[in-house]
């Protein structure tokens, strides 16, 4: 029996599972490696401030009602990934390692998923097989789109840095993360 064409179609079926099926609709694309970088907001341009990025939308990591003040002073990792995408699986325990760590050193850092699961239920779940701690912007909120559309996400896994006022100071964060984790700090704190 020829192997090929198996290969080809477990390598089709692959690319398929990493299809996101209502993408387009809510503002989301299909996983890559590695995402498209947006641009960036110059670090000297004053940020929009949590509240309007997110809104009431934000959640615990538990699926309660945050308030958003809890992130004043945070510099937040603004994570867009789902439980269905093989690179967001990947890199989410770096960005969870990294988190914890810095945390653990006494810096205000915070991760906030913008979950591109199907609901609520998946993106915490998602979030608790990571033992990610943080907050959820969960897939059915307004701001879940406006955020995709605003930092121009293409593919996930995507991760902005946001400066406690809500300004973009690294639009390649994953990139960041990957590559120098121990001096990742010093770039994002300003």
């Amino acid at each position: 029996m020829n192997r090929l064409p198996i290969a080809l179609l477990a390598l089709a079926a692959a690319a398929a599972c990493c299809a996101y099926a209502g993408a387009f609709d809510r503002g989301h694309a299909t996983a890559t490696e590695p995402a498209a970088e947006p641009a960036a907001a110059t670090p000297a341009e004053p940020g929009p401030g949590f509240a309007a990025l997110f809104g009431d939308d934000l959640l615990n990591d538990k699926g309660e009602a945050a308030d958003v003040s809890e992130l004043d002073g945070k510099t937040i990792a603004l994570y867009f990934s789902a439980s269905w995408c093989p690179p967001c699986r990947a890199f989410t325990p770096r960005l969870v390692d990294l988190a914890k760590k810095l945390q653990s050193d006494g810096k205000p850092f915070a991760i906030v998923l913008v979950g591109c699961d199907q609901d609520r239920q998946k993106a915490l779940a998602y979030m608790s097989s990571h033992n990610m701690t943080g907050y959820l912007i969960p897939p059915e909120a307004a701001s879940n789109r406006a955020l995709s559309k605003r930092y121009h996400v293409s593919g996930i896994p995507y991760l902005a840095i946001l400066g406690p006022d809500g300004a973009t100071i690294d639009p390649s964060g994953r990139a960041t993360v990957q590559s120098s984790p121990g001096t990742a700090w010093q770039k994002w704190s300003r």
